[in-house]
C-alpha cells in the first residue's frame, strides 16, 4: 500500500518495516520454509448473483525459492471483464525536478544526512542500553559486517534489516509476486484496468520539496521511534518463525495459515502510528480514506455489470479492521472466504 507522501517516508527508511505479527503462540518446532514448485494461493471471492470479485491475497512475506502455479490466476484472468487497482496513492514530481542531473546529487545527500542522529549520535548513544544489546546480538548473527547501521537513526536503521534477515531466513518481499501477476494481467489485452490510486503531485522546486520532507522526519515523536524500533526487532527475534509460516500457508494455499499468524499493518501498529503522528499524518489519513472510497466503489459497480472481477488486495485489506472485503460484506454482498 503507498501512501503518498508517507511512501516517500518510507522510501527513506529503506521499504523495510514489516508488519506481519502472530497472533498466538506457535509450536516450538522449526519451521522449515517450502520451496520448489507450489499450488500457490488462495483467493476469496466476492459475490453478487451471479456476479464474482476474485481476490488475491499479498502477504508481507512469501518463500523466496518457490515456483508458484499461476494457472488458475490465468484461467480467471481470461475470464474476467476487468481488473480493479490495489488501493494507494501514486506519487508524482514534476519532470523537470524528477530528471534534473543536480538533483541526482542533491538528493542521496538529502538522504544522508536526514537518516543520521541529531549531533551525529550513534544507536548505542540514541537507544535504552537494554534495546541496544539486542540489536547488537541480532546483528553479529545476520549482518556482522554491516556497522554502518550503528550510525542511522532508528527509523532508518529498522529498514535495513530485513534484507539480510530475510536471505538468511529463505524469505522475500512480495514485489516479485505483484509483478508476476502484473505481466499476466497485461497478457490480456481485452482486459479493462480500472486504477483507483489517488494521484498525489508533490509541488515545489527542490528546496521547498526537501523542506517539507525534513520537518516530517523531524516531527517523528523520538519516543514512538523507539517504540517502533523496539517492535520490529522482537519481530526478527521472535515472531521469524510465525512469518514462515504465513509464507508457507500462502504458497500451500492455506487460507487458515494465512489468517491464523496474520496481522498486516494494523491501526495499533507502532510502526504505523509513528508514521501518523508526523506532520503529514492528518494528511495521510485523508489520502487512505479516499482511495479505500474509490476501491469500494469500483468494487461494486464490478460486481454490478461484470461475470468476473480481479483484485489484488494486501490481508490488512482482506481481514482484520482495515478490511475492505468486511465493508463490502457490511453492504450485502456475500463474501466466500477460502478454506
Amino acid at each position: 500500500m503507498k501512501l503518498g507522501l508517507l511512501a516517500v517516508v518510507m522510501i527513506f527508511l529503506g521499504t523495510g518495516l514489516q508488519c506481519a505479527v502472530a497472533q498466538e503462540s506457535a509450536d516450538d518446532l522449526e519451521v522449515i520454509v517450502v520451496s520448489g514448485r507450489q499450488p500457490g494461493p488462495p483467493l476469496w471471492r466476492v459475490t453478487h448473483g451471479e456476479n464474482t470479485l476474485w481476490i488475491f491475497p499479498v502477504v508481507s512475506v512469501v518463500p523466496r525459492d518457490i515456483e508458484w502455479d499461476d494457472t488458475r490466476v490465468k484461467e480467471i484472468l481470461a475470464d474476467s471483464e476487468e481488473v480493479i487497482g490495489s488501493p494507494g496513492v501514486s506519487l508524482g514530481v514534476s519532470k523537470g525536478l524528477l530528471f534534473n542531473p543536480v538533483n541526482w546529487v542533491r538528493g542521496p545527500k538529502l538522504l544522508k544526512r536526514l537518516s543520521r542522529n541529531p549531533d551525529n549520535k550513534t544507536l548505542q548513544e540514541v537507544l535504552p542500553s537494554e534495546l541496544y544489546q539486542r540489536y547488537v546480538a541480532l546483528q553479529q548473527k545476520y549482518f556482522p559486517s554491516r556497522d554502518d547501521i550503528d550510525t542511522l537513526r532508528p527509523a532508518f536503521a529498522i529498514g535495513t534489516l530485513s534484507k539480510p534477515i530475510f536471505d538468511a531466513e529463505k524469505l522475500t518481499g512480495p514485489k516479485d509476486i505483484e509483478r508476476h501477476v502484473g505481466k499476466l494481467i497485461k497478457k490480456q489485452k481485452s482486459l479493462r484496468q480500472t486504477e483507483v490510486e489517488v494521484e498525489e503531485k508533490m509541488e515545489g522546486n527542490f528546496a521547498e520539496l526537501s523542506a517539507r520532507i525534513e520537518k516530517l522526519v523531524e516531527s517523528l515523536p523520538k519516543d514512538s521511534e523507539i517504540g517502533c524500533f523496539d517492535t520490529q526487532l522482537n519481530l526478527y527475534e521472535h515472531r521469524l518463525d510465525d512469518m514462515k509460516r504465513v509464507a508457507n500457508a500462502w504458497a500451500a494455499g492455506h487460507a487458515a495459515g494465512i489468517e491464523r499468524y496474520s496481522t498486516l499493518g494494523e491501526l495499533e501498529d507502532p510502526c504505523t502510528k509513528l508514521l501518523l503522528s508526523s506532520s503529514e499524518g492528518g494528511y495521510m489519513e485523508k489520502l487512505i480514506e479516499e482511495s479505500s472510497r474509490r476501491w469500494l466503489d469500483a468494487a461494486e459497480k464490478a460486481l454490478a455489470n461484470n461475470r468476473n472481477t480481479f483484485a489484488m488486495l494486501s490481508m490488512v485489506r482482506i481481514t482484520g479492521a482495515m478490511s475492505l472485503v468486511d465493508k463490502l460484506a457490511a453492504k450485502g454482498y456475500t463474501v466466500h472466504a477460502p478454506r
